[in-house]
């Protein structure tokens, strides 16, 4: 069975301290730290994956398994101190950035 990963990026400020949700067809799977990684198998086909935290969230993306192939994904905060507010009040839905890898 294939396997989504979302893998977080280590170090900076921000949400250091906070764990993102990791949800993959509007389920929420597993949670990620600075630094960790979290993986759920999953049927082949075509998935919605979100990292949330809070009102905050990333961009859905829609990420093709096909049977026996894994996706790999990498998540980090696009806040920082000078975009912080942006973030986390107009771009809550862009807070988190998400790429397949």
């Amino acid at each position: 069975m294939p396997t989504i990963t979302v893998k977080r990026k280590p170090g900076g400020y921000t949400d250091r301290a906070r764990k993102y949700k990791f949800v993959v067809d509007h389920q929420e799977v597993g949670r990620v730290g600075a630094g960790e990684t979290a993986s759920v198998e999953v049927a082949p086909g075509p998935h919605e994956v979100m990292m949330k935290m809070d009102l905050n969230q990333s961009p859905p993306l829609t990420v093709d398994v096909a049977d026996g192939r894994d996706a790999n994904l990498h998540c980090a905060p696009n806040a920082n101190a000078l975009t912080g507010f942006y973030y986390g009040t107009l771009g809550r839905k862009k807070y988190i950035a998400l790429r397949q890898v």
